[in-house]
């Protein structure tokens, strides 16, 4: 489940990319919002398949709505390769980051620390 800010920093991304007010994302959309958003690299065949997982109209976009319920429960997903494939690319980062933060190795990371990336990764 998504925070309160979360949704709300998601939806506010979300309509900045979608410039035209549609509520809607094509394929190119999704690849500048999970790169910005999610800092999930989607090849071209990868943003085609979450917007034919995601399109509920046929018309080769994905709502706002959707996105959103991607984003909150991407484990009702995962059954979709492309889609579990992005989940890993997205635990494979934050396990990076959280090794980048674990300067001595112990798996441990100080208050101040972690509070200082929370600060730099989400504002």
């Amino acid at each position: 489940n998504l925070s309160p800010e979360r949704q709300r920093r998601l939806q506010a991304e979300f309509r900045k990319i979608d410039r035209g007010g549609t509520g809607t994302m094509d394929a190119a959309g999704l690849t500048v919002l999970f790169s910005k958003v999610l800092r999930v690299q989607l090849t071209a065949e990868q943003a085609e398949a979450v917007v034919s997982l995601c399109d509920t109209t046929g018309d080769r976009r994905v709502p706002l709505n959707m996105f959103m319920s991607l984003c909150a429960h991407p484990d009702l997903e995962l059954g979709h390769p492309n889609v579990a494939h992005l989940q890993q690319q997205y635990a494979a980062g934050r396990l990076e980051e959280f090794h980048d933060l674990d300067s001595d190795g112990v798996g441990l990371v100080g208050l101040d620390r972690f509070n200082a990336y929370c600060k730099r990764r989400y504002g």
